[in-house]
């Protein structure tokens, strides 16, 4: 007799399919892969006001507790109610979050988290694995910080870290997207390695000339840090910026690019449009202050485009200087600027080093073959 259907539930905090970001993609492409695979898959996240047409053939969708609001959207005093608005928030997510999962009785569940997104399966009791998108309670610290907002800061570090240990301890096996996430996790779990994957269907490489070209693709954010690549981009003058993406950034970042010429905001791009943009740009720079690992970079490097990036979270397991990429020393503007120029200089040839970045990207990081180790490994804890 055939295997009874597995089910996998999957649970994220923020709503989805929403939001945008690399955890928003990572979900998304491995349930895609999962339900080729023969699994059935659920994905639990936060109630929004915003509607969404997308569905995907054997995914189902549910939304927990009550709708999310952005920290954005509240200036001054109003960002206390909203540090007692979020308590609500996670405490009415998780609540709701564990009457799904009692109704839908999944055989593993794996939370893209292990902060509150894990709580449902801690309380519930169930077998559960716990993807660490780096280290949540010292990314929101840092996150804070660059706002200037210390009370959250340590607030939510605060929060979270016993959050982490607590869930770390209860999940059947930690997945880290790298030697980072991984160094700090095993103190309190068990924990494998498996990156993040790329659709390579969707994003592969296009021989064809490649002009003076730099492209950004991410959330305009602290994190990523787009302000300090338009501002290089002054220094840049033979060079051009397609900068990709959206976030409450938006506003300082358009006032950026009206002042140089060279630089184009392009807004959100699909991920049908990005890979026609990507196969025309020479460089993806990342300039980053921390990150897990980054799938715009992956998705990027498997079209061609050379990554110039800050060697943060995983993103020194990826690059090796002069070979598949770059390594900033800082993410100053002055610094991509010259990195740049020393590139142009010294490498007269890209095309091997191109040649490396695809190959790595693609040979490493495809989600046909991330997605077997995912449904190996549920399937190990299955039967534990």
């Amino acid at each position: 007799m055939p295997d009874k259907t597995k089910h996998v539930c999957i649970i994220e905090l923020m709503p989805i399919p929403q939001t945008i970001g690399g955890v928003p993609t990572h979900i998304l492409e491995l349930s895609r892969y999962l339900v080729e695979k023969g699994w059935k898959v659920s994905i639990i996240s936060a109630k929004t006001n915003e509607k969404s047409k997308l569905k995907i053939k054997g995914v189902d969708f549910y939304y927990a507790g009550i709708p999310h609001r952005k920290l954005e959207d509240y200036n001054g005093f109003k960002k206390i109610f909203y540090l007692c608005w979020r308590f609500f928030f996670e405490a009415f997510f998780v609540i709701d979050a564990m009457k799904i999962l009692k109704k839908l009785n999944p055989d593993i569940i794996n939370s893209e988290g292990l902060i509150t997104h894990a709580l449902p399966a801690v309380f519930s009791r169930r077998k559960f694995i716990a993807t660490a998108h780096g280290v949540h309670s010292d990314g929101f610290k840092k996150l804070y910080d660059l706002k200037g907002q210390k009370i959250f800061s340590i607030i939510f570090s605060a929060l979270y870290y016993p959050l982490e240990r607590l869930s770390a301890s209860r999940a059947k096996k930690i997945v880290c997207l790298g030697k980072d996430t991984f160094e700090f996790y095993k103190r309190f779990g068990d924990c494998v390695i498996i990156p993040n994957g790329i659709n390579e269907k969707r994003f592969y490489f296009k021989k064809q000339e490649r002009k003076k070209e730099i492209i950004f693709v991410g959330r305009f954010t602290q994190q990523k840090r787009p302000d300090l690549l338009i501002k290089a981009m002054s220094l840049l003058p033979d060079y051009h910026l397609n900068i990709i993406g959206l976030g409450p950034l938006e506003n300082e970042v358009k006032e950026l690019c009206k002042s140089r010429k060279n630089c184009s905001l392009l807004g959100y791009k699909s991920q049908e449009e990005l890979p026609i943009l990507l196969n025309k740009a020479n460089f993806v720079v990342l300039p980053s202050e921390f990150e897990g690992l980054p799938i715009a970079m992956l998705e990027a490097m498997a079209c061609g485009c050379i990554p110039v990036a800050t060697k943060v979270g995983d993103v020194g397991d990826i690059i090796q200087e002069g070979k598949n990429g770059f390594i900033l020393k800082n993410n100053h503007a002055d610094t991509i600027a010259e990195k740049i120029k020393m590139i142009e200089r010294k490498y007269k040839d890209l095309e091997k080093i191109r040649a490396n970045s695809v190959e790595t990207a693609v040979k490493n990081y495809s989600w046909s073959i991330i997605s077997e180790k995912y449904s190996k490994l549920y399937k190990e804890v299955i039967k534990k």
